[in-house]
């Protein structure tokens, strides 16, 4: 009878799962003496990648005392009975006596490689353990079975709305269960908390009384790829408050991503058009986070620019033999001769020691110290109603013997692991499914700081980064003449411009130094082809395709320097850099 019972319970969690709210609450906690501390996730679901929004409150009833609680958030994917990744962050929140405090933190979260459905399937799960100043430890857990869910997230509202009429056939839970509902009143105000998102769905009056903080963030998530979608009943509504690049009737493009105004007929209901988008977004037989790893794994430019690694397994055998014959025969009928045999306790460790160090001074003359790494950037420059860069970047390194991995990153970063081509030297590929990695991610006062698993000795390692830099520089054009003059007033020197006039006609110009000037001259559009052609040659699919969104544009230029800002990471790496430099003539 009990064996019936386990599997009447293992039926029915098989069943769809209908979330009841757009928030989960990972740990609630009452300490004795009255304190209390909780821990909520602002996404009913994990994402597959980027980070998780929580909100951390603390109620400290303690008149005499303040509390403090150091949090650390374990990510992890495993896949069925098998352990995966694992991502580590680590956070402090403190609470004065007496008082009540709130804390928006964003999680990272390790990256899914595998995105099968049911039996066999891999799940996501984040573990939150809490310890106050006393030594009191606290734990809680959230954890989701669809990687393709999570992508697309919409207000709640919207979700009771449109509950019957999504369907996701690939989906193991199915339909609604699939989308990342949130509540539009508890939103960050910190754009890597919407990383993980494909696309978002809020309706226009809820947009209207987000803060001009959150707005902002949602805007720069909008500006790095993600889907905004503001449903509305007015007809009228004009784009051009968001400072977008083009408009199309209800659309407009923002750099990487697009915003719209989808208008409902009846209820919050979203278009036909609008269900069919989220519809495809959720299929994980067409999922877009497939098309990112494979563009990594097969056939990038990038890994091929990797210069030659030149070493020989000779020596390594020379030295193994030598190490078989003097601690074998010679050994034994030598050193340690009948009647003295007592002397191998003296020699064979003497041996060891000998060979062991001659085969790690042969690895580190072979392999050397600290890689080569090769990295291209992409850096759309905004309007100066912005001031504002936002910087697409992907790299791969080849490491000899590393003696130190830790590194630190801006603050405003998002650095997820790419699955490489598989070989030897590959840590991360598909086919292992992220080769167990284990990440260290924490902020530390306005930096990140990385350790772990994200390079490792004598390894082949991508990465695929995304930052939010404040900036000022840019390229300032003058139209009034009979061609177009521009004028740097970035703080690095570029080797070429183009620029498309609002005709589409196009102007090149050669070498630029910061503060100069030069006269643009016309340009046909086979050499332009030719151009841009050359500029895509080497990087992923990926970014080519973002690079196509930005090519696009009519009243835009395009720039490219060897010597451009770059998301530094580890300074141990000889990177060898090209920077894209894209924005519009304003």
């Amino acid at each position: 009878m009990q064996a019936y019972k386990y599997l009447l319970a293992f039926c029915l969690m098989l069943l769809p799962i209908k979330f009841c709210g757009a928030q989960e609450t990972l740990l609630n906690e009452r300490l004795k003496n009255g304190s209390e501390i909780t821990v909520t996730s602002l996404f009913s679901q994990i994402p597959p990648l980027g980070y998780l929004p929580v909100q951390v409150r603390i109620d400290n009833r303690l008149s005499n005392k303040s509390s403090s609680w150091s949090l650390t958030a374990v990510s992890n994917k495993d896949r069925f009975y098998r352990a995966g990744s694992q991502m580590t962050s680590r956070f402090t929140c403190s609470c004065p006596a007496g008082e009540s405090r709130s804390y928006d933190l964003v999680v990272p979260l390790v990256k899914t490689f595998a995105y099968s459905r049911g039996y066999g399937s891999s799940s996501s799960s984040l573990n939150i353990t809490g310890v106050d100043q006393a030594g009191k430890k606290v734990h809680g857990f959230m954890s989701s079975h669809d990687e393709s869910s999570g992508i697309v997230a919409v207000s709640q509202a919207i979700e009771r709305a449109n509950d019957t009429k999504i369907s996701s056939p690939s989906s193991y839970h199915g339909g609604s269960s699939s989308l990342n509902t949130f509540d539009p009143v508890s939103m960050s105000s910190d754009w890597r908390a919407y990383s993980g998102l494909q696309a978002m769905y809020l309706k226009q009056e809820e947009w209207d009384k987000l803060s001009a903080e959150v707005k902002n963030a949602i805007l720069q998530w909008n500006r790095t790829g993600g889907e905004l979608s503001i449903l509305t009943t007015n007809p009228e509504t004009t784009l051009g408050s968001l400072d977008t690049d083009s408009v199309s009737g209800t659309t407009a493009k923002r750099s990487f991503g697009t915003v719209s105004f989808p208008l409902k007929s009846s209820g919050d209901v979203l278009p036909t058009k609008e269900l069919k988008n989220i519809e495809g977004l959720l299929d994980s037989n067409n999922s877009h986070l497939d098309d990112f790893d494979n563009s990594f794994s097969n056939l990038w430019g990038l890994y091929h620019m990797l210069p030659e690694k030149n070493s020989s397994p000779a020596f390594f055998i020379l030295i193994l033999l030598a190490f078989g014959i003097l601690v074998g025969p010679i050994n034994v009928f030598v050193f340690a001769r009948k009647g003295q045999r007592h002397k191998l306790f003296f020699t064979t460790p003497i041996i060891s020691t000998i060979a062991c160090t001659l085969l790690i001074v042969l690895i580190i003359v072979q392999d050397g110290t600290g890689g080569k790494g090769v990295r291209c950037t992409i850096m759309e420059i905004c309007s100066a109603n912005e001031n504002t860069a936002y910087i697409e970047q992907e790299q791969i390194a080849r490491t000899g013997v590393m003696f130190g991995t830790e590194f630190t990153l801006s603050d405003s970063t998002c650095i997820t692991p790419v699955a490489t081509e598989a070989n030897r030297m590959a840590r991360v590929t598909t086919s292992n499914e992220g080769g167990n990695s284990q990440y260290t991610l924490s902020r530390d006062d306005k930096s990140l700081v990385a350790n772990g698993d994200w390079f490792q000795s004598r390894s082949e390692i991508g990465h695929y980064l995304t930052e939010v830099r404040p900036n000022r520089g840019t390229l300032n054009f003058s139209l009034t003449g009979a061609s177009p003059r521009v004028n740097s007033s970035l703080d690095f020197p570029v080797q070429e411009i183009m620029y498309c006039d609002s005709d589409g006609k196009w102007w090149k110009a050669e070498a630029l130094d910061s503060g100069d000037t030069s006269e643009m001259t016309p340009i046909g559009s086979p050499a332009v082809i030719e151009w841009i052609n050359t500029q895509k040659s080497g990087i992923s699919t990926y970014m080519r395709n973002k690079l196509d969104v930005l090519l696009t544009r009519k009243g835009c230029f395009i720039a490219v320097t060897d010597q451009g800002p770059a998301i530094e990471t580890i300074d141990s790496i000889d990177w060898n850099s090209r920077t894209i430099i894209t924005g519009a003539v304003n």
